[in-house]
């Protein structure tokens, strides 16, 4: 009697488990990935800060989802391997019963049986689950800009300030224009006596006057636009640089009346210097 043992599984069974751990070794780099983005800043050029506990929050879940998903994967495995050798133990016994048996069967023992072992992963539909390294595409695009930047930077050196010197950020210095609290705050109140530092990038006006300005994102870089803060230059003088030429500006806060009863806020200059490129270009940053 001869029995022919087509394994027809094997082959889809490989590609499914290489496609599940691939999935989950690409998900669990995305998920240091986000991690790592919030931990070294790098959501500060992306996305509006409202957003970067989101994507803390969503990498570390999906890590325990990939950690779940690894265990119930190890588990899975080891049932599909126990299943296999039972079923060529169970074929063992077969064979060996049948060459004590001296009755006629009804069955003809010659001819040959095909045990198909089927796959706890095929469809009924009749197409195979290849591995499809494609589908990784959309994961990858994160992972390769990542590893394109040397990310933690090199950091400045800490800026030096005066003692009496605040620095301020764009949103900072815009939103102290908006109550009278706020704006008595830097008139008459705690920072009276304080000057403030600001930098931006440089905007030409008229006289003595010019514009400051960064970038203010409201939900990621692609919708950002440029907000600006009015400088009077210190004794009238007429600054010119270049448009965008970054710049440091120190001095007194002050604010103007504009329309609808809001004020505007205006930063009368003691002092400004050319600086090197800010690579955060947005307006929370100090």
């Amino acid at each position: 009697m001869s029995h022919d043992h087509t394994h027809t599984h094997t082959g889809e069974q490989d590609s499914y488990y290489l496609d599940q751990l691939c999935t989950l070794g690409f998900s669990a780099a995305l998920g240091v990935i986000m991690i790592l983005l919030y931990a070294f800043g790098k959501l500060e050029v992306i996305l509006a800060s409202t957003f970067h506990l989101w994507v803390l929050a969503a990498g570390i879940v999906l890590l325990i989802f990939v950690a779940i998903r690894a265990v119930a994967l190890w588990a899975e495995v080891g049932k599909a391997k126990a299943a296999i050798a039972h079923d060529h133990h169970h074929d063992r016994e077969h064979s060996h019963d049948n060459a004590h048996c001296d009755h006629d069967h009804d069955h003809d023992h010659d001819r040959e049986h095909e045990h198909q072992h089927a796959a706890p992963h095929t469809c009924a539909h009749g197409h195979e689950h290849g591995w499809a390294p494609w589908r990784y595409a959309v994961l990858l695009l994160p992972i390769i800009y990542f590893l394109m930047n040397p990310w933690p930077e090199v950091q400045a050196e800490p800026e030096k300030l005066d003692a009496n010197v605040i620095a301020l950020s764009f949103s900072d210095a815009e939103n102290a224009a908006i109550s009278k609290e706020s704006r008595d705050d830097y008139t008459i109140g705690e920072f009276k006596d304080n000057q403030v530092r600001l930098k931006g990038m440089f905007q030409s006006g008229n006289g003595p006057t010019f514009g400051l300005y960064r970038l203010k994102m409201v939900c990621c870089a692609a919708d950002a636009s440029p907000i600006n803060i009015v400088i009077v230059a210190p004794k009238g003088e007429n600054i010119t640089y270049a448009h965008g030429t970054w710049v440091r500006v120190i001095g007194k806060l002050t604010f103007h009346p504009g329309g609808d009863g809001r004020y505007v806020t205006v930063l009368k200059a003691d002092k400004v210097e050319k600086i090197a490129p800010d690579p955060n270009p947005y307006s929370d940053k100090k």
